[in-house]
Protein backbone atom coordinates (compact mmCIF):
# COMPACT_ATOMS: atom_id res chain seq x y z
CA UNK A 1 0.00 0.00 0.00
CA UNK A 2 1.28 3.14 -1.21
CA UNK A 3 1.49 6.08 1.60
CA UNK A 4 -0.07 9.70 1.23
CA UNK A 5 2.40 12.14 -0.03
CA UNK A 6 1.73 15.83 -0.43
CA UNK A 7 2.07 15.53 -4.34
CA UNK A 8 -0.97 12.91 -4.65
CA UNK A 9 -4.61 14.36 -4.62
CA UNK A 10 -7.57 12.98 -2.77
CA UNK A 11 -8.77 11.95 -6.05
CA UNK A 12 -5.39 10.02 -7.14
CA UNK A 13 -6.08 8.02 -3.74
CA UNK A 14 -9.52 7.80 -4.43
CA UNK A 15 -9.34 5.98 -7.88
CA UNK A 16 -5.99 3.74 -6.21
CA UNK A 17 -8.37 2.22 -3.70
CA UNK A 18 -11.71 1.73 -5.73
CA UNK A 19 -8.66 -0.20 -7.79
CA UNK A 20 -7.86 -2.00 -5.46
CA UNK A 21 -11.77 -2.67 -4.32
CA UNK A 22 -12.02 -3.20 -7.71
CA UNK A 23 -9.34 -6.46 -7.83
CA UNK A 24 -10.61 -7.70 -4.44
CA UNK A 25 -14.17 -8.15 -5.50
CA UNK A 26 -13.10 -9.52 -9.34
CA UNK A 27 -11.08 -11.89 -7.33
CA UNK A 28 -13.70 -13.08 -5.06
CA UNK A 29 -16.09 -13.20 -7.93
CA UNK A 30 -13.43 -15.83 -9.55
CA UNK A 31 -13.02 -17.75 -6.78
CA UNK A 32 -17.10 -18.13 -6.47
CA UNK A 33 -17.45 -18.91 -10.33
CA UNK A 34 -14.62 -22.00 -9.58
CA UNK A 35 -15.95 -23.12 -6.27
CA UNK A 36 -19.59 -23.33 -8.29
CA UNK A 37 -18.16 -25.08 -11.51
CA UNK A 38 -16.29 -27.69 -9.30
CA UNK A 39 -19.74 -28.24 -7.42
CA UNK A 40 -21.58 -28.44 -10.79
CA UNK A 41 -19.24 -30.48 -11.95
CA UNK A 42 -19.29 -33.21 -8.68
CA UNK A 43 -23.18 -33.18 -9.08
CA UNK A 44 -22.76 -34.39 -12.60
CA UNK A 45 -20.82 -37.21 -11.76
CA UNK A 46 -22.89 -38.23 -9.06
CA UNK A 47 -26.04 -38.25 -11.26
CA UNK A 48 -23.62 -40.04 -13.52
CA UNK A 49 -22.54 -43.06 -10.91
CA UNK A 50 -26.30 -42.98 -9.69
CA UNK A 51 -27.40 -43.68 -12.96
CA UNK A 52 -24.78 -46.36 -13.43
CA UNK A 53 -25.70 -48.16 -10.55
CA UNK A 54 -29.54 -47.79 -11.00
CA UNK A 55 -28.51 -49.40 -15.07
CA UNK A 56 -26.77 -52.35 -13.03
CA UNK A 57 -30.15 -53.06 -10.89
CA UNK A 58 -31.74 -53.32 -14.06
CA UNK A 59 -29.46 -55.37 -15.66
CA UNK A 60 -29.95 -57.75 -12.25
CA UNK A 61 -33.49 -57.53 -11.96
CA UNK A 62 -33.91 -58.86 -15.56
CA UNK A 63 -31.77 -61.75 -15.26
CA UNK A 64 -33.46 -62.42 -12.06
CA UNK A 65 -37.02 -62.38 -13.83
CA UNK A 66 -36.06 -64.65 -16.93
CA UNK A 67 -34.99 -67.75 -14.99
Amino acid sequence: MRSWSGCESATDVLDEVVQLFDQAVSARESKAEREMRDALAERGKAGEDRQALLDDLLDIIVDLGLD
